[in-house]
Formats: C-alpha cells, sequence, structure tokens
C-alpha cells in the first residue's frame, strides 16, 4: 500500500520547535518521503497506514499541537503550490501513479517513471 498524505498544523502552537519536528518528520520510518510547500504544511508519501502515522506523530507531539492529517486520493483535490511541490509529485516511485491538474488547468497521469 502506498499512500500520500497531508500533513496540517500550526507552527505557532507546536510543543517542541519546529526544525525538531522536521527532523522528526525526516527520521519517522513510517515515512518514506516528504515535502513541505510552505510553512504548516508537510505532503508525505508512506507505505504505512494513516492510522499508524497519525499515532506516531501524536505520540511525538502530544495532545497540545493540534494536527490534521488526511490522504491524498485521486479526485477532486485543488491548490496552487511552489512548482517544487509538482516535481516531488513527479519523483518516480515503484508502482505509483498519481493524476495531477497541473496549473493549467489540464489534467495529465504521472507514470511510475515519473514522465507525463
Amino acid at each position: 500500500m502506498n499512500n500520500f498524505y497531508i500533513l496540517s498544523f500550526d507552527i505557532k502552537r507546536l510543543s517542541v520547535p519546529y526544525d525538531k519536528f522536521i527532523v522528526y518528520i525526516s527520521n519517522n520510518k513510517s515515512i518514506a518521503d516528504w515535502h513541505s510547500p510552505f510553512d504548516g504544511c508537510v505532503v508525505i508519501f508512506a507505505k504505512d497506514p494513516i492510522e499508524i502515522i497519525s499515532k506516531s506523530i501524536f505520540d511525538f507531539l502530544g495532545s497540545s499541537s493540534p494536527f490534521f492529517l488526511a490522504e491524498i486520493a485521486e479526485g477532486d483535490s485543488f491548490g496552487a503550490v511552489p512548482d517544487a511541490m509538482w516535481e516531488w509529485f513527479r519523483k518516480p516511485r515503484s508502482g505509483v501513479k498519481i493524476e495531477l491538474t497541473i496549473s493549467d488547468k489540464s489534467t495529465k497521469k504521472i507514470d511510475e517513471s515519473g514522465e507525463i
């Protein structure tokens, strides 16, 4: 199972310094890869289910740091993000295909080699 998740959090209410939280995300064995398009948002690629990722984040931050974790699935998800975010989505990942809505509003499929 390969999943993309979006993690949203209030950087002003983290129970640990922001840079320490990012180190935790980087070293979390449940998280295969991640990218942060802007403060308070981390997009995660993981093989573990959402419950495991969420529990590990909760265990690290504790109950005083609010966060929201949701799966990114094909369908109606929209937004405007820096180009580096699209490049991160395009990275080759074995057995993963994701449909992206590019800024020109065209929808393109990315194959597992990262090619459009």
